[in-house]
Order: structure tokens, then sequence, then C-alpha cells
């Protein structure tokens, strides 16, 4: 594994998280789109969502300064469960640079 490994600066800022599914024409749409506190390089969100997602995304729309904004958006990996008819989704390892 030629991976390097996860190097951050001190973390303490608001970064925008957004979470995406795919319209009936196959575009994105935004589900949820709000600023949260990062302090940590590994930070777990969980989100109860009302549509079926796609995409999570930190910094979605690369709006800060990135070496590799390519990375900003990934698949997530779900674990899902009914919850009053709503579907859990569970989005694991997404850190402030490494989704």
């Amino acid at each position: 594994n030629l991976r390097r490994p996860l190097q951050s600066l001190p973390l303490k800022d608001y970064i925008d998280v957004g979470i995406f599914t795919q319209n009936h024409k196959g575009r994105d749409s935004v589900l949820y789109l709000q600023k949260h506190r990062f302090q940590d390089i590994e930070t777990t969100l969980r989100f109860t969502l009302s549509h079926e997602p796609s995409e999570v995304g930190i910094d979605p729309f690369n709006k800060l300064i990135d070496t590799q904004s390519i990375d900003n958006r990934r698949e997530i990996i779900r674990r899902e469960r009914n919850i009053n008819g709503l579907k859990d989704a569970e989005a694991t390892n997404v850190g402030a640079k490494e989704l």
C-alpha cells in the first residue's frame, strides 16, 4: 500500500457538509448542506434522511483552498435501517481531509 499518511494542520473550523441524491433526471440534488465544526482529523457524522442519499461531501463546492479538491465528495458507505419510516444512513471514515 503506497498511500501517504494522513496529514493536516490543527483543525478548529466550520466547514460545509453536504449530502446529495440524484433526481429523476440523474442530476445531483442537495438533501442537506450545513456547516459543522471540525476539531479532529477523523470525524464520524450520522444523519437521518427522508430520501435515499448518493454522496456526501466535506466542502463539497470547493470554497476552501485545497491541494486535492477532487476528493471532497464520495459515495456514502451506509448501513440502512428503518426508524419511523425514515432511512438511517451512516457515513463512516469521513475526515476533514479524506472522505
